[in-house]
């Protein structure tokens, strides 16, 4: 053994066995071995620990910054054509995470399947080379997170640059007063969607249609999501919308059964089991601190029951005062909770319900193709592509759609208007308007739409 190389202020440690020759350090693990020591030492060298998963915010920026290279290769290509814009998205949406924070998003960070999704959903956005949360959000799902893009994320990703599948793309609401005017199916292989009229007021969404015409083949592909479908992929997939509709349906019951109350306010609300925030992690541990309580005679009671009491502590220090009820203890996997009536709300059934479905069936049907857009031959083509050709237009591109995004945050859903898209991408293409008050004159096309 010989001590008389160092890394980290130690000795390194060396050895030939079987005729290789081993260099490795024992405080952070660094290591080489070859046929020869000179090479061994080389590849001592060259080694590089593995990358470190994050498992809050701050680790997540740190970890980002030390991918570039690897986040380069699945970049949507038009954005490696326009000069600093990659870095740009590749920090505001690492900056946009690292903001995220609430119960719901830190919750996230605590088990390996979460802290994977929050990497995921930034590798997605940089694929659609979206920028956050100006061209979409990250939510939360129960454990994990996913990215919903906004319906002009979609049609810039897909119809930007020679390589792009689209021509145009629209992601359309379809309320239930246009049905009596509504005609859709597949004409000739195409896809086609016609309103002959609509009334002043449209009522509820009914439905969206997502389609667009293909690049080069001139073939219009899309398909109809009923609101029936979108309620079940709604469900499927989004851990808010459970949790309202299981809320609605235990505020329902309550009232049928005459417990329905009101605080000093006047706000209604009701004392019911819900699905627990936990999902039952604890449940055994909750039946046998209550059954303990139980026995030593010291549970309480309030107004939701009977319930046991125990001090826990805090990550960050102090304690918090733990109540188990007798009605979770019965029901597994249920915790019992005050819920009002006007609290019973999420993304889905609020007043901005309309764009999240818009969003849900633009994920749906145009997901697949995203992937197609970041082929190697696209990159390839963008890559050699004049200079002045994506420049200008992207850069274009991205701040009005950002403009556009922004400024309809907090309003009722619109229409993508026509105007929002650079010619000459979405120069031809039909668009419905989702504006409840107003219908565009049609396009003069021959399978237009109004």
């Amino acid at each position: 053994m010989t001590n008389e190389k160092s890394c980290c202020g130690v000795a390194v440690r060396t050895e030939v066995a079987d005729g290789l020759h081993f260099y490795w350090c024992e405080k952070c693990g660094r290591r080489g071995s070859a046929n020869d020591a000179a090479s061994a030492w080389a590849q001592f060298m060259a080694w590089k620990p593995a990358a470190k998963k994050p498992h809050n915010a701050r680790e997540f920026v740190t970890a980002i910054h030390g991918r570039e290279s690897e986040l380069k290769t699945i970049a949507a290509p038009f954005v490696m054509g326009v000069n600093g814009l990659f870095q740009r998205i590749m920090a505001k949406n690492a900056d946009y995470i690292a903001s995220l924070s609430s119960p719901a998003y830190d919750k996230v960070w605590e088990t390996e399947e979460g802290a994977a999704s929050y990497m995921k959903a930034y590798e997605e956005a940089i694929e659609a080379g979206a920028l956050l949360p100006d061209m979409g959000s990250i939510v939360p799902y129960g454990g994990t997170v996913k990215l919903i893009l906004d319906v002009e994320a979609f049609r810039f990703a897909l119809t930007t640059g020679a390589s792009s599948p689209f021509e145009w793309v629209n992601i359309d609401p379809v309320y239930e007063g246009d049905i009596p005017f509504l005609r859709w199916g597949k004409r000739q292989g195409d896809f086609f969607i016609e309103l002959s009229g609509a009334p002043i007021d449209r009522g509820n969404l009914a439905g969206v249609a997502v389609y667009g015409e293909r690049r080069g083949t001139g073939k219009i592909d899309g398909d109809m999501f009923p609101m029936k479908k979108l309620d079940a992929m709604a469900q499927e997939y989004s851990k808010p919308y459970q949790k309202s509709i299981d809320e609605l349906a235990a505020y329902e019951r309550a009232t049928v059964e005459g417990k329905e109350q009101f605080d000093a306010d006047g706000r209604p609300f009701v004392i019911a089991s819900v699905e627990a925030k936990d999902g039952g992690k604890y449940a055994e541990q909750d039946a046998a601190m209550f059954r303990a309580a139980e026995a030593a005679g010291s549970l309480k009671r309030d107004k939701m029951g009977e319930y046991a009491e125990k001090e826990m502590p805090k990550k960050g220090g102090g304690t918090w005062t733990k109540k188990v009820y007798r009605s979770s203890v019965e029901n597994p996997g249920t915790e019992t909770k005050r819920i009002y009536f006007d609290e019973i709300d999420c993304q889905y059934t609020s007043a901005s319900g309309d764009k999240m479905y818009m969003k849900l069936a633009g994920k749906s049907f145009l997901g697949p193709y995203m992937k197609t857009r970041n082929s190697a031959a696209a990159i390839h083509e963008m890559q050699e592509e004049k200079a002045s050709d994506p420049s200008d237009t992207v850069s274009a591109l991205i701040n009005r759609t950002a403009e556009a995004m922004t400024a309809d945050a907090l309003t009722e859903p619109v229409a993508i208007p026509a105007e929002s898209v650079a010619a000459p991408i979405a120069e031809n293409a039909p668009i419905i308007s989702a504006k409840k008050e107003k219908v565009p004159a049609a396009t003069g096309k021959d399978e237009g739409l109004f």
